[in-house]
């Protein structure tokens, strides 16, 4: 019917929202409803709740909490940790509201359910999502940039889920469909991105001696022979055909003059070899959090990225397997800074020469 598409619609796209930003959600949901910014139909009702100026006052607070916290790299991310166990519970009550004027029960108790899941997963991406852009790159300019545009849209979706409630539930059903596919993916990238985080505290702990890399578990072998491996590089993969992106794994040196890419797909070892004729050049970009190996072969380019350690041990590693190898060159590249802070950099030199009159003008 079309009074349960109306209802789904609302509670799963404001719980949607409340995942990404609850106090924004709750408190423009709440002003909408109490200035009669937008006409509620009979079955959403129940979101009146929301416009009492004690909840709208107390999300308000938060929000300008979170809106400071959210611009911080890092901080971000231990707010988003901490809102695990309040985005998605806070989201089900959203729903609770926004069902309340429901005469079937079971209407309820399914939406309510679903909120909470959609609000888990919505916090899931997002999470994952900063995690993986502090881990590259943890600059504040870019965490601004990106939590204004998401305070932007959550303020114009909330308004549109209120309206347009069953053309909401239409694009979440397209977005679920999308994170069948995407979700595994963001999995691995946050399992990489924690593991990266525990090898540099490692790093950090053991500075002056390096942590040892040993040869992979018998679970990556398979049939390679554990005797034929000459250099062991802990590492995963951006990017490889018939292994994908993201795949944790160990990069290892053979006696046969190889590179070998071993990972597990489907609770198998796959493995990617690269031959010595094969790899033209390998190329080391340091970063803070991994380093970034690029193997360019005849047949294209293929992305890693190696756990930290003590500097010099992963050039050294490099060196043996370069030696091996014969043929290929290493070159390594510092990090800069990212296109985002260039160009604030440019700007803001150029006001200032704007701004600052030349000398000897009256």
């Amino acid at each position: 019917r079309m009074e349960t598409l109306t209802i789904l619609g609302a509670a799963l796209g404001l719980a949607a929202l409340s995942g990404i930003n609850l106090y924004a959600t709750v408190a423009i949901t709440g002003l909408a409803v109490r200035l009669g910014w937008v006409a509620l139909p009979d079955e959403l009702l129940g979101l009146d709740v929301l416009g009492s100026w004690l909840v709208v006052g107390l999300a308000g607070g938060m929000y300008l909490v979170e809106f400071v916290a959210d611009k911080w790299p890092w901080l971000d991310n231990i707010w988003d940790m901490a809102h695990t166990f309040i985005r998605p519970p806070a989201a089900a009550l959203v729903a609770l509201a926004a069902t309340a004027e429901t005469a079937d029960p079971v209407i309820q108790i399914m939406a309510v359910l679903l909120a909470g899941g959609v609000a888990l997963g919505a916090h899931a991406t997002k999470a994952t999502t900063r995690l993986a852009m502090n881990a590259a790159s943890p600059e504040p300019t870019k965490n601004v940039l990106i939590s204004l545009a998401e305070d932007a849209v959550v303020a114009g979706s909330v308004l549109f889920v209120m309206t347009h409630p069953i053309l909401s539930l239409a694009i979440l059903v397209l977005l679920a469909v999308l994170a069948v596919w995407l979700g595994p993916k963001l999995l691995r990238l946050l399992a990489i991105q924690v593991r990266g985080l525990v090898h540099t505290a490692r790093y950090a702990w053991n500075r002056g001696r390096p942590v040892e890399w040993t040869s992979p578990p018998a679970r990556y072998l398979g049939k390679l022979d554990r005797g034929s491996i000459l250099a062991t590089i802990p590492c995963s993969s951006l990017g490889l055909k018939k292994i994908g992106r993201y795949r944790n794994g160990y990069l290892v040196l053979t006696d046969r003059r190889e590179l070998v890419f071993l990972t597990r797909k489907w609770f198998r070892p796959v493995h990617r070899r690269f031959t010595n004729v094969e790899i033209e050049s390998m190329d080391l970009r340091l970063g803070r959090i991994f380093r970034t190996l690029t193997l360019r072969t005849v047949s294209g380019k293929a992305s890693f990225k190696i756990y930290r350690n003590e500097p010099g041990y992963i050039e050294q590693k490099l060196d043996e397997i370069q030696d091996v190898l014969e043929g290929t060159g290493l070159r390594v590249a510092r990090p800069g800074r990212s296109r985002v802070s260039e160009a604030v950099s440019r700007i803001r030199d150029a006001v200032r020469s704007v701004a600052t009159p030349a000398v000897g003008m009256p």
